[in-house]
């Protein structure tokens, strides 16, 4: 039984603002490949949990992030700089269902390694509107996209990106789970088959999510994955999902737990930790990449999960978690039956310091300094007290209490 449909990016797209192509044209004109090597094999950067690789647009070079569940966006100020001219506008969806609009411009040249996209339709957006955003998006991200017609391989263990025409390039690898991977048109996000006992549906894997897994609540709240929850590693609590381009997602319920009998391509993945979705669909994310090394065979229509022969550390599952909301940091998730919670924390304090730094956000500096720390640096499950802002006075709360 499948539960949910895939939601793939929505393309409302106004009429052309110049001669040249249209919008409609850009988006399904084929992306020509121009390889130099059999394999091209490119490092990246692990940070904030996501994959940081440096590309060259048009001949320039950047630091972008690698979203496979995101098509192209580059930042306004980028952009701007390759004097891009803007042929339309997008009217989409974020990953937390928000409407955004982006204007829509076309790539000469992307350039990975020693793989060359050309004739890459891009979307543009101001960065600088999110909370965050600018922090930790310089020039932007490069999606899904190109992935069309070539094979890639995900190499957490050796932080490396491998690009080829053919997945039998690659070096073989110990064997793992392997299913269908499906194309449903731009940007050619991709898509595959899991199932939990007898619930059968589509995910996405997405390596702009950090987590391993994110059930959409329909498919979390069937008796199959019920049942398949790891007795007492169920967790409520309650927060803002995220940000994402229509900016940080409302406070809402939240739901994680570990579960066993995950299936891709009829075979079992190790235990899996996983976050409860309001929206369709599914989706398996970057976190998975400290178990398996993944390649994704667009050719061959294959996903290929290979376990690692020394799993990386995951990270620990926070309490709760603090980020830059506007121009102030903010408790924005909280989980019941925790220390914090025992403490009397709530979700929309104004987090002042933690054990005793101070974080600073009057100027863009300070703000992103503290952004990045509180994202790629803090262990929320060592920390002792904080001071918070609330109904207009300070106070520390130790964090140590018994319930």
């Amino acid at each position: 039984m499948t539960l949910s449909a895939v939601a793939v990016m929505t393309l409302t797209v106004t009429a052309s603002l110049m001669q040249g192509a249209t919008p409609q044209e850009a988006f399904q004109r084929e992306i020509r490949i121009e390889r130099s090597a059999e394999v091209s094999e490119i490092g990246f950067d692990w940070r904030l949990h996501k994959l940081f690789i440096a590309a060259d647009v048009n001949g320039r070079s950047g630091d972008f992030i690698f979203d496979t569940g995101s098509p192209t966006i580059l930042s306004r100020e980028r952009a701007e700089s390759l004097d891009l001219e803007i042929i339309g506008q997008n009217t989409g969806r974020d990953a937390h269902g928000a409407e955004v609009v982006m204007d829509i411009a076309v790539l000469d040249t992307i350039t990975l390694g020693e793989v060359v996209f050309h004739d890459v339709p891009v979307l543009v957006f101001d960065f600088n509107t999110l909370s965050q955003g600018a922090c930790f998006m310089r020039d932007g991200v490069i999606g899904s996209e190109i992935l069309r017609g070539s094979a890639w391989r995900i190499d957490l263990s050796r932080q490396t990106l491998s690009i080829a025409a053919d997945a039998n390039a690659f070096p073989t690898l110990s064997p793992g789970p392997e299913g269908a991977l499906h194309d449903f048109g731009y940007p050619h996000m991709p898509v595959i088959d899991y199932a939990v006992g007898d619930m059968n549906d589509k995910a996405l894997f997405d390596t702009g999510f950090g987590g391993e897994l994110a059930l959409f609540q329909q498919a979390a709240e069937t008796p199959a994955v019920q049942q398949r929850i790891v007795p007492g590693s169920l967790e409520t609590g309650h927060g803002r999902a995220g940000e994402s381009a229509g900016g940080w997602s409302e406070p809402e319920p939240l739901t994680r737990a570990h579960l066993d009998g995950v299936r891709v391509g009829g075979d079992d993945l190790a235990r899996i930790s996983s976050d409860l979705r309001p929206i369709a669909p599914t989706l398996f994310g970057a976190g998975l990449l400290k178990t398996y090394v993944v390649t994704l065979d667009y050719p061959g229509a294959q996903i290929s999960l290979n376990p690692l022969a020394d799993p990386l550390m995951a990270s620990p599952p926070q309490d709760f978690s603090i980020a830059l909301v506007g121009d102030q940091a903010e408790l924005v998730r909280l989980y019941e039956d925790t220390p914090a919670a025992h403490a009397g924390l709530q979700v929309g304090d104004v987090v002042l310091s933690v054990d005793g730094r101070s974080l600073e956000t009057q100027s863009a500096a300070a703000r992103c300094e503290t952004a990045l720390w509180l994202s790629d640096e803090l262990n929320v499950q060592s920390v002792q007290t904080l001071t918070v802002w609330r109904n207009g006075q300070a106070s520390t709360v130790a964090l140590s209490q018994e319930p």
